[in-house]
């Protein structure tokens, strides 16, 4: 037929389709931790020894944190 169509991007699209996906994976995971009683800290953390962490929050806050078990998600 001789019909040639050639790839365009819509690069906004594209973005609105990524938030989308990336806002259902994080709800989907907030629910999974309020199941399990998990506590999502976020922040920037530093492991100060055996079930330790500090944890400095966007504002600058600091909280220092013990645990039995520490999960490290860097997404």
């Amino acid at each position: 037929l001789g019909i040639e169509v050639k790839p365009t991007l819509n690069l906004a699209q594209m973005m609105k389709q990524k938030d989308e996906s990336v806002s259902g994976l994080t709800k989907g995971i907030e629910f999974l931790f309020r199941k399990n009683k998990v506590d999502w800290i976020k922040g920037w953390g530093h492991i100060d020894g055996p079930g330790k962490v500090s944890v400095t929050g966007d504002q600058g806050s600091r909280i220092e944190l013990t645990a039995k078990d520490i999960v490290i998600a860097t997404g």
